[in-house]
């Protein structure tokens, strides 16, 4: 849907919720938790998104949305080209 999040490791709880709480479903799994494991398992999911190319993520802007890109553009595009030398293959 766009937007942005930006928390810190010094925010409380309850201010990093209200902040997750603006991602859509982002917290239905996770209601019988407390607080701290609700913002646990919401940050490791956006890790992992973040880890897979599906959302950035920068030191001044937060988790960023990923910006969509027509069909077209998605057709021809050279996957070669957008492997980063930061990234270490898992073995």
């Amino acid at each position: 849907m766009g937007g942005n999040i930006r928390f810190s490791d010094d925010d409380p709880s309850d201010v990093v919720l209200g902040q997750l709480h603006r991602v859509p479903t982002l917290l239905d799994y996770s209601l019988d938790s407390p607080e701290s494991g609700r913002v646990a398992m919401a940050e490791f999911v956006l890790e992992g998104l973040h880890a897979s190319d599906k959302i950035g993520r920068s030191e001044e802007r937060g988790f960023v949305a990923a910006e969509r890109k027509s069909q077209s553009q998605e057709l021809y595009r050279d996957y070669t080209l957008e492997r980063s030398r930061s990234k270490k293959p898992l073995n």
